[in-house]
């Protein structure tokens, strides 16, 4: 161990015994460790894109087409998504080579004889590592298209026509419509290296009883009925239930021979060709049970009610495509909010996932952005700035659901844009769940491929280089500047190449990472990783995450104790610590360490003292500390880094931990492990960083950002009450909050929100929110109710105060950052400003650590550089102010960022 003064060299070693509380992680694993890749969450993010929405504009020129589709793509690589589902075939029309149908209106100038839009395109989106999912439409019609019908297309003869009210399909019932749709994914897939067939939800469509098989106007009354007499073997075509039945089975025909089309051209061709369907997501309104006979689902249907399309007049009969094995994944359109009072997305992928528990096919869940920006009520969609971040985080919960797309791609564009949509603020605020790029399921209906692995890899100059491995679709390269997890996180580049040797280019010319290389196979199984330790990093000597600070009574000053481990034996002739007054990066301090001949010297202004240690326990653990470091230095930062010498050469960790006393004492108060004399520490602590609405903020150290004070009330309010509520939302939280309330119209009495706020110790921690919510209420009803809250329960001056409804949707909105209206007025909190003084009035709840700077009043803090290529400055009480600037920290401050 080595006790040094950062400003006075100790050139010997001084044992000291010194009383530390430890605020500091485990040391690492040992490099010869076994470390099974095994915790790589695949899932699959898609987006929905067609010329008929506007995704793209009709065709004028290859170069206007390339544009488009660069852009697109560019997009959804920026959000981390990993497919497209892009329409090849709306209404029985073409954006494709086809002799079947006639093209489509939108490409009524391409010449596909010079170029093929479609096959460029999938073709650049498979360089991106992404799949391209070919949407069709099998039965529906339209007038889109351009030149003569073909006498192979059904739609050719009226005969196999269906129409009503505008609206027109082939006849599901006939065996050559079905034998068409068929001969339309061969045509496909023998020019089109698509990844999967995809179908949405359009099958039978309403004919005139709306799929009612009772009453006068029933389905028996429908154009099809002839078919239904002519194909109708063995079912009572007097019997409107039994052509329900008659027409489910006719989408079955059509959906089983689409299924032995594909896996026959994989088959005969070695290729790998999903079939994916994307029906309405409610199959049956039920009591939301799922029970099982072996593997197959029995089930009345999820606790819903609203349209199905089992019955209704879809007529699909999606369970038993997925226990037939006839398709590769099932993606429901969940769109619905999870407040929707008859839909709630919650329930509807709870029930699907319960369903498909058994089954052998892949399950996604549709996200329907659109109905932000709705005109109707559309619930938690436009009440709740987070539904979409929540509805992404509940499925990562659910075993069964690997994934999900968006519908639809224009508003993942639109956001990217700056739009000011609401749909806008759900991607936006949804992005950080796709914060890292994801591997693709592996497919559970197809046999698995183990890919091999990569041979030769190296990284030289910057260049990661690789030969391919057998049976690899795709590659997915992994770096760390210490041992390698086999995280997300750790993705840093996808590549789908057919070539013998591949190269990446790392832009890592001091080789600071450890990279790896692993192999998906076309049915989505991920290999075994390869893995290069470049010589600077393979040091097996890692500085522990943290440090410790002094506990003993009755001392001014402090001391900071740091640690690092060897995870191997080197026969390294020295070791030690590198610490800097400050910070610097791995390669700065690298690019001195060896060329440097005394101990101390500088780096960007910052002092770097060398430190040699001499002990070094049997674990390959050893220690240094900085002592003497007087109260007016607490908030000063250090960094670690760790060293060893072998063979005259200096080696550094592959890492680096920086803390403050002032950092590590308010850990020890959050995690309530500090004594009297270190809470002191922080009593007059400001901290210092970004919020949750990526402004920066000064403040004290209670918590402001309102997602965690969200969680820390519920747990105390269910704690109180012995419930267990999982958020703080329209459905549940406000009859939780109003139960048990007395009769009386004038009181709040009995209630749980009375009860909460009246409770002794509660109210100490939380009545701070009554008096913030009075402060910001621009609706009055909040603030008489509060009235109430605060007193015996009633507000005199009233005869009615209304359950305390107001005030309750303004303690949701606060929470959820959201506008909670529910027909009666509150506050609008997607307003951010509301929450510019909150830091003014919470007096109890310990901030949660993370990415502070932890000072007190008159330090200064440089103000960050920012990544966005759009930040214009900082505004600060109306003054601008940029990157760089210098700030001296004073009273509670929020400081904006403006963008162009």
């Amino acid at each position: 161990m080595k006790i040094i003064n950062i400003k006075k060299i100790v050139g010997v070693l001084v044992m000291l015994s010194l009383t530390f509380m430890v605020f500091a992680s485990a040391p690492k694993l040992a490099a010869n460790t076994p470390v099974t890749p095994n915790n790589t969450k695949q899932e699959f993010r898609a987006a929905w894109a067609s010329h008929l929405i506007g995704s793209m504009p009709a065709y004028t020129s290859e170069s206007q087409f390339k544009a488009r589709a660069t852009e697109i793509l560019d997009i959804l690589e920026y959000y981390n998504f990993n497919a497209i589902i892009m329409h090849l075939r709306t209404h029985n029309n073409a954006y494709y080579v086809s002799e079947l149908s006639p093209k489509a209106a939108a490409f009524a100038n391409v010449n596909f004889n010079t170029f093929d839009p479609m096959l460029w395109f999938i073709e650049e989106t498979h360089k991106r590592g992404m799949e391209f999912h070919g949407w069709l439409n099998p039965y529906r019609l339209g007038t889109n298209y351009v030149g003569t019908m073909p006498a192979e297309n059904p739609a050719s003869n009226p005969a196999n026509i269906l129409s009503y009210n505008g609206a027109s399909i082939l006849n599901p019932g006939l065996p050559h419509v079905r034998d068409f749709v068929s001969d339309t994914i061969v045509e496909i897939l023998e020019r089109y290296p698509v990844d999967a067939i995809h179908f949405d939800d359009y099958f039978y469509i309403n004919l005139g009883a709306n799929g009612s098989t009772s009453g006068s106007n029933n389905i028996l009354n429908e154009p099809d009925q002839q078919t239904f007499v002519t194909y109708g073997s063995g079912y009572n075509t007097s019997s409107a239930p039994s052509k329900a039945d008659w027409r489910r089975h006719q989408v079955n025909l059509m959906v089983e021979s689409v299924s032995n089309t594909i896996k026959n051209f994989n088959q005969a061709n070695n290729t790998h060709v999903q079939f994916g369907i994307s029906p309405t997501g409610i199959y049956k309104n039920g009591n939301g049970v799922v029970t099982y006979d072996g593997n197959i689902p029995i089930t009345s249907g999820s606790d819903t009610g609203g349209q199905t399309h089992y019955s209704s007049y879809l007529f699909a009969d999606s369970v038993k495509w997925a226990t037939e094995g006839w398709i590769d994944y099932l993606l429901p359109q969940s769109y619905w909010a999870n407040s929707h009072p008859i839909a709630s997305y919650n329930k509807i992928m709870t029930w699907w996932n319960d369903v498909f528990k058994y089954l052998d096919v892949n399950l996604y869940s549709g996200i329907g952005i659109y109905m932000a920006d709705g005109t109707g009520n559309t619930y938690g969609w436009q009440t709740n700035n987070n539904e979409m971040k929540n509805q992404l985080e509940f499925i990562k919960g659910l075993e069964n659901v690997q994934g999900s797309s968006v519908y639809s791609y224009n508003f993942v564009d639109s956001a990217y844009k700056g739009s000011s949509a609401k749909s806008a603020t759900q991607m936006q605020n949804a992005k950080s769940t796709w914060g890292d790029i994801a591997v693709l399921p592996e497919l559970k209906s197809m046999a698995q491929i183990m890919p091999g692995k990569v041979t030769n890899l190296k990284h030289v100059n910057g260049t990661l280089s690789f030969n391919k491995a057998v049976d690899a679709k795709q590659y997915y390269v992994y770096r760390s500047k210490t041992a390698l997890n086999f995280t997300n996180a750790e993705i840093v580049e996808v590549i789908r190449s057919s070539d013998n040797i591949i190269n990446y280019q790392t832009g890592d010319l001091n080789n600071e990472y450890t990279y790896a290389v692993r192999a998906l196979s076309y049915s989505n199984t991920l290999g075994d990783a390869v893995t290069i330790l470049n010589p600077a990093n393979d040091t097996r000597l890692n500085v522990v995450e943290g440090a410790s600070i002094r506990t003993a009574p009755n001392e001014t000053n402090q001391s900071l104790r740091f640690y690092a481990q060897f995870d191997d034996v080197l026969g390294q002739t020295e070791q030690g610590f590198y610490i800097v007054e400050g910070d610097v990066s791995l390669a700065e301090l690298k690019s001195r360490v060896n060329v440097e001949t005394t101990i101390q010297f500088s780096i960007n202004g910052q002092s770097v003292v060398k430190v040699p240690v001499n002990d070094v326990d049997n674990t390959g653990k050893f220690t240094t500390v900085i002592k003497d470091i007087t109260p007016a230095d607490f908030s000063k930062l250090y960094t670690v880094f760790g060293y060893y010498k072998k063979g005259g050469v200096i080696t550094l960790s592959n890492n680096k931990t920086t803390r403050s006393v002032l950092e590590v004492a308010y850990k020890m108060t959050y995690a309530d492990q500090a004594t009297p004399r270190i809470e002191t520490y922080t009593n007059q602590l400001k901290l210092f960083g970004e919020d949750a609405f990526g402004q920066l903020r000064v403040t004290d150290k209670y918590e402001t950002n309102h997602i965690e004070l969200a969680k820390a009330f519920l747990k105390d309010w269910n704690t109180k009450f012995g419930l267990s509520l999982t958020q703080i939302d329209l459905e549940s939280f406000y009859s939780s909050a109003v139960y048990g309330k007395v009769a009386s119209n004038n009181s709040l009495s009995g209630s749980r929100i009375y009860e909460f706020f009246k409770d002794q110790t509660l109210n100490l921690k939380w009545g701070w929110l009554l008096d913030y919510i009075e402060s910001v209420d621009s609706k009055i009803w909040p603030s008489r109710q509060i009235v109430a809250l605060k007193g015996n329960g009633t507000n005199p001056e009233y005869s009615n105060i209304y359950e305390g409804r107001h005030f309750i949707t303004s303690l949701i909105g606060f929470f959820n950052g959201t506008h909670a209206y529910d027909g009666f007025p509150t506050n609008d909190f997607t307003d951010v400003t509301m929450y510019d003084n909150l830091a003014d009035f919470v007096d109890s709840i310990l901030a949660k650590p993370t990415a502070y700077q932890y000072v007190y009043i008159g330090d200064e803090v440089k103000l960050p550089i920012q990544s966005n290529s759009n930040f214009s400055h900082y505004l600060m009480n109306g003054q601008i102010y940029h990157e760089g600037d210098t700030l001296i920290i004073g009273d509670n401050l929020v400081i904006k960022l403006v963008f162009d």
